[in-house]
C-alpha cells in the first residue's frame, strides 16, 4: 500500500510539474532578459535565505523560472564572486 501511495504522489507530482511548466512556457520571451526585477528578487532572496537549511535554493528558483541557460548563468557568477 505505501509503494503505491508514493507512486501515486510522484505522478502527481510530475503532473503537476509539467502543468505548470507549460502554464509559464507563455512567459519565455518575457523572461529571458529578467525583465520585471527576477534578478533582483533572486538576489534579495540568495542574501536573506542564505543561512536557512530550509530555504528553497536559488539556483532551483532561477532554473524554474528563467530556465536551464540562465541558471549555468547564475552559478557562473557565484563562482566567480567565491
Amino acid at each position: 500500500m505505501a509503494k503505491q501511495k508514493t507512486a501515486e504522489d510522484s505522478r502527481f507530482r510530475d503532473e503537476k510539474s509539467r502543468e505548470f511548466l507549460d502554464s509559464v512556457a507563455k512567459f519565455d520571451d518575457v523572461m529571458a532578459d529578467c525583465k520585471f526585477g527576477t534578478c533582483d528578487i533572486f538576489s534579495a532572496h540568495h542574501e536573506l535565505f542564505k543561512d536557512d537549511p530550509n530555504r528553497l535554493r536559488t539556483d532551483f528558483l532561477i532554473e524554474l523560472v528563467c530556465g536551464e541557460e540562465k541558471k549555468k548563468e547564475y552559478l557562473k557568477t557565484l563562482q566567480k564572486v567565491q
